[in-house]
Formats: structure tokens, sequence, C-alpha cells
């Protein structure tokens, strides 16, 4: 309550003890005193009125895309060679799997046509595909992995109905969540530790599962580390500055706990949740297009502004570990920057052929529609 509601309501509810208890002189100033706190109250409630039909003018215009990365109307749109490639190649891949892009890639500097681009490639097959979407500019709580990948399920269960979803990446998520927790509150002993001492192997396993790959790739080839610029994850204690330490204190941790103790199969989701997790999405991934009858597309948007590491754990983990490439499942990333700017895109490309880069470029004065593109942008 109000300060000026206070006293409105106690000068109210008093006025009969007041009226017969007060001098007269005293009650002609407390008459005078309500009357200014009416008019306070009615003043702060037509300000709030006023404020409230300002913010709700305001919000279409807060909503309104910029003209940067608005879609040009159809009767404005100039195809190029590069956009009628992607097209084909994207519609013919939708119809083969096998021997196609698993990923298509559209770069370009700011207004170039990326945006628009995409709506097209959308409009090309809207009911006949479904496309999930997350946008790198505007999707909160999507900086690891798992968070993405948490977002897109999440996504998927909202537009297509959770009778639907098949729960390959829930369950394998839950499972890991919920030993993750027994690992960290709860000793080898099996009793229940302080709360820092929690917080303390929790952070442990933070650095452990998503952040040093000697951990995450204790089995395969892959790069030792990522760049861990703007992660965000507090600083670990002694044992967790020394990377060798700290591996060493999980998988003792792990080995031991008796909730993984003697389970092979849940001590390899703890020690290696990347992988795990990132085969259990791509399983429900494929399920959802295959329940469905129609192939799926996860689109990620502004794509420039994705952490260094998701874009490792992209190629690493989800394109050139699990089995999209034969399946009804197509990516397109659309981001300012190439991915073959990347060494690891570009030998996986050498390698597989699983990329499909589309290079956007401004319009030039030796372009033969520079004329045209000119006309149009004088008519808009």
């Amino acid at each position: 309550m109000t300060k000026l509601s206070f006293y409105y309501t106690l000068f109210k509810g008093t006025t009969a003890y007041v009226t017969s208890t007060i001098p007269v002189h005293l009650k002609i100033q407390l008459d005078e005193k309500r009357e200014e706190v009416a008019g306070a109250k009615a003043r702060l409630e037509a300000a709030q009125l006023a404020k409230k039909e300002t913010q709700q003018s305001a919000q279409p215009e807060m909503n309104r895309q910029s003209a940067m990365r608005s879609r040009v109307p159809d009767r404005h749109y100039i195809e190029r060679n590069e956009a009628k490639r992607l097209l084909e190649r994207f519609d013919l891949a939708l119809n083969e799997s096998e021997g196609q892009p698993l990923l298509f890639n559209i770069c370009g500097t700011g207004g170039v046509g990326k945006t628009t681009l995409l709506g097209r490639l959308k409009d090309a097959h809207a009911g006949q595909v479904d496309f999930l979407e997350i946008c790198f500019a505007k999707t909160p709580d999507i900086e690891t992995p798992l968070k993405l990948m948490r977002k897109v399920h999440e996504q998927a269960v909202e537009r297509f109905g959770g009778e639907t979803i098949a729960d390959s990446f829930k369950q394998k998520e839950q499972q890991f969540e919920s030993t993750l927790y027994k690992l960290s509150h709860e000793s080898i002993d099996g009793e229940t530790i302080s709360s820092e001492e929690a917080r303390k192997i929790t952070s442990w396993f933070q650095r452990f599962i998503w952040l040093n790959l000697i951990g995450l790739t204790s089995t395969s080839s892959k790069p030792t580390s990522f760049n861990l610029s703007g992660v965000g994850f507090s600083a670990l204690p002694t044992i967790g500055e020394d990377a060798d330490c700290l591996q060493e204190s999980i998988e003792q941790r792990v080995r031991n706990h008796p909730a993984t103790k003697d389970q092979p199969e849940l001590q390899a989701l703890m020690l290696q949740p990347v992988f795990k997790l990132t085969q259990a999405f791509a399983e429900s991934l494929m399920q959802i297009a295959h329940s469905r009858g129609r192939s799926l597309v996860l689109i990620l948007d502004t794509y420039e502004k994705a952490q260094s590491y998701l874009n490792q754990w992209l190629w690493q983990y989800l394109v050139e570990d699990t089995a999209l490439s034969s399946a009804p499942v197509r990516l397109v990333v659309v981001g300012r920057r190439s991915l073959q700017a990347d060494e690891g895109w570009r030998k996986l490309d050498q390698d597989r052929k699983l990329l499909l880069e589309v290079p956007l470029k401004k319009f030039s004065r030796g372009a033969s529609h520079f004329g045209k593109y000119i006309k149009l942008k004088v008519d808009r």
C-alpha cells in the first residue's frame, strides 16, 4: 500500500471517531488534509493511466523489426543466382537426404538480403515442412549446448504438442540432471553434504562438463580447448584450476559414488555428457520428423552472436557425429560470417560435403540487375 493510500484509508475509516472527539479547529484542518490526500490520489491515478496508455501506444513501435532485418516485399525481390541455387539444393535435400548437404549457411553483411532469402525459403515449403527457429539476438538462455538443445526441444513441444514429441532427449536430460544433483549433494558415503560444498562440486562439474574438452572428449581426437570468453561461470577453487586434477577428481567421484557406481552407461553419460546428450537430441529431431511424416528444419539465425564454443559444438557433435545427414532433418544457419572461416568447418566440408554455403553480397554497379535495384530502392 502506498503512503497516500494508507493515509486515505486511515482518514476514511476513523471519520466517526474523529468527528466526536477532536476540537472544531482541528477538524477543519483534518478536512483540508483529507481533500489534499484525495486530490493527490486522483492525480496519481491519472498519471498512472497516462503512463499505461503511452506504453501501449509505443509497444508496436518497439516490436517493429529494424529496416536492416525487415524482409523485402515480393514485388521488390530480385532473384540472384546464389539464392536460386540455395532454393533448388534445399528442395532436393528435403526430397532425398542421402548425398545432400545437411547444413545450409546463408551469410553476408547486414542488409544484403539474408532475412528475405530465409523468408522465401520458408514460404516455399510452408505447410509441408516443420520449422524450428532460434535467434541468437533474441532467444534467451541458450549460452551452453545443453541450454540450446533444451530450448529447441521446448519449442518443439509447444509447437507440435507433447503427445507427438519423442522423449529420447528429455529422458536423457532428466537422467543427467538428477544424477548430477546426487553427485553434487550427497557424499560417497551416502550422507548429505553442506550447501557450500555442494555448490563447489557443482561448479567443478559445470567446468568439466561444458567447458573443458579434456573431460568432454576423453575418448575422441577433437581439439583440447574452447574459447571461454564471456562464459560467465564463476572461478573454481584451486583444484578446478588444474585441468588434470579436476578430471581425476570428477572421474573418481563418478566411479565410486553410489549414484553411478557399477553403472557403465550412466558413468558414460556423466563423463561424456555433450556427446551423449547431443546424440539423444538428434534422435529426438529424427523421431519428430518421422512421427509427423514431414521434414524438420532447424534454423539458427543471427549466428554471428553465438558463442564460439557453441559453434564448435555444432560442427563437432551435432553435424559430424550424428546420423542427421541421412534423416529428413536439415539445418539452416544465417549470419554475417561464413562458417568456412573456421578451419573445422572447412575440413568437415572437404571430407564429407555436409555444408552448402550461400554468400550474399551487395549489388555492384557492374551487375546486370543493379539498375533495377536502384529503381526499386527509389520507389520504396
